[in-house]
């Protein structure tokens, strides 16, 4: 599989910042970013997962309610690992 989007990776309360990188990445490359790629009624962490697998890189938004969500950390292990 090709992988050619930029995950991004946030606590929603940090919603505000996650869109405004998503916004400025955009412009020139392809990104994973949930409130794009993820509709009403999908599996999350199916769309999660499949959206780590075609990404090349990650974005995380480390914060305090970064580190209060046990999903953030999910995506943080599985970019490392």
């Amino acid at each position: 599989m090709n992988r050619t989007k930029i995950f991004i990776s946030y606590a929603s309360p940090d919603q505000g910042i996650a869109t405004r990188i998503a916004e400025c990445l955009r412009k020139s490359r392809e990104i994973w970013f949930d409130q794009i790629e993820v509709a009403w009624g999908d599996h999350i962490v199916k769309e999660i997962n499949e959206g780590l697998s075609k990404s090349f890189m990650g974005i995380v938004i480390l914060s305090n309610n970064f580190f209060d969500r046990q999903m953030t950390q999910l995506e943080l292990n599985s970019m490392v690992f």
